[in-house]
């Protein structure tokens, strides 16, 4: 079940980013065109395009809360505070992918590049998050790409909530195996937080 999450979170990462990549860089001339005409300033723009990843996050956080989280057969008690606490993870890891492409895609010169991009972003974050690999088996020289990295933290994050109190088994795998601290889980939510805003910047 650990690396089914993974690799959900992957595909979340792949498939909510790459329309953004290929949107953008065809709205940009359109959108320095309308700018330089003076019908919204760069601010508002910046703005909207926050309001609708927000609405949008929202939104993909509901539907995984009410059908990926039960399907795979995680605990839903104490009921609502494993739903809310699994919302609130996914609402901060899909807003940050969506602003994460939108950044991408207006500083690449093409869909094309911007979706390249998106791969080299990637894989070396996927091969660092400390799951598969886990942390226990990260060499030291690529171990520091595990603290820049939104999979690490949505890992923490996520499989803390689906698994934390669930059986000795699975608390040993987190522990020992994936080297988290089950007791830090605010202090993963307030690294994901400091991520956004670091792509917000």
């Amino acid at each position: 079940k650990a690396l089914v999450t993974f690799y959900f979170f992957a595909t979340q990462f792949q498939t909510v980013m790459t329309p953004m990549t290929v949107i953008m860089p065809e709205e940009r001339s359109v959108n320095l065109r309308e700018y330089r005409n003076g019908v919204f300033t760069a601010p508002i723009y910046f703005l909207s395009r926050l309001t609708l990843a927000i609405i949008n996050a929202a939104l993909l956080a509901l539907i995984t809360t009410f059908c990926f989280y039960p399907i795979v057969g995680f605990p839903v008690t104490p009921f609502p505070g494993k739903f809310i606490k699994w919302w609130s993870f996914q609402f901060l890891f899909l807003t940050s992918i969506l602003m994460f492409g939108y950044a991408i895609g207006m500083a690449a010169p093409s869909a094309i590049a911007a979706n390249k991009a998106i791969g080299a972003i990637a894989i070396p974050w996927l091969l660092t998050a400390g799951v598969f690999p886990p942390n226990a088996d990260l060499r030291p020289t690529t171990s520091w790409l595990h603290y820049p990295n939104l999979f690490s933290w949505a890992s923490k994050i996520g499989l803390t909530i689906a698994f934390k109190g669930k059986n000795q088994k699975s608390i040993a795998v987190l522990r020992d195996d994936l080297k988290f601290h089950l007791g830090n889980l605010d202090a993963y939510f307030m690294a994901l937080t400091i991520c956004l805003s670091v792509i917000l910047l």
